[in-house]
């Protein structure tokens, strides 16, 4: 299962270069129980998509931004994160995900977001195909 919090699916960021976006404020995605937090400040490219493509997936499209900031996150931690069990006790647990993993986290959330079946499975295979160049550099 997963959710959003605050109850806006995009998280609230603003451009500060060309193709980089910064985190204006914490934002939290639900996934499985675990609450990921994506922290102020955080610098990313949302999804790096060649600029002859933005016409037909816009990298800034507001249905992918969460899945994009997760994942974008995700990929700069090599998938070991820090969440927060989503219970009364709020335990802090170190989570690790492979890139596989990591992949199958954006899949789920541009669903959640309501991103198309062509288009999110089209980004999906994107990130399966190339991003193994952006997780090695870790």
């Amino acid at each position: 299962m997963i959710s959003y919090e605050p109850n806006s699916p995009v998280p609230n960021t603003y451009a500060i270069g060309d193709n980089l976006w910064r985190v204006e404020e914490d934002f939290n995605v639900t996934i499985d129980g675990l609450i990921y937090t994506v922290n102020q400040g955080f610098e990313f490219d949302y999804a790096s998509i060649p600029k002859i493509f933005w016409n037909i997936i816009s990298p800034t499209d507001y249905k992918c931004q969460a899945a994009a900031v997760v994942h974008d996150l995700l990929y700069r931690l090599s998938g070991v994160i820090d969440v927060i069990t989503d219970d009364s006790r709020g335990t802090v647990i170190t989570k690790f995900h492979d890139r596989q993993e990591a992949d199958e986290i954006f899949l789920r959330l541009m669903k959640a977001s309501g991103v198309g079946f062509i288009k999110r499975y089209t980004m999906y295979h994107a990130v399966r195909l190339g991003g193994w160049m952006a997780w090695k550099e870790k």
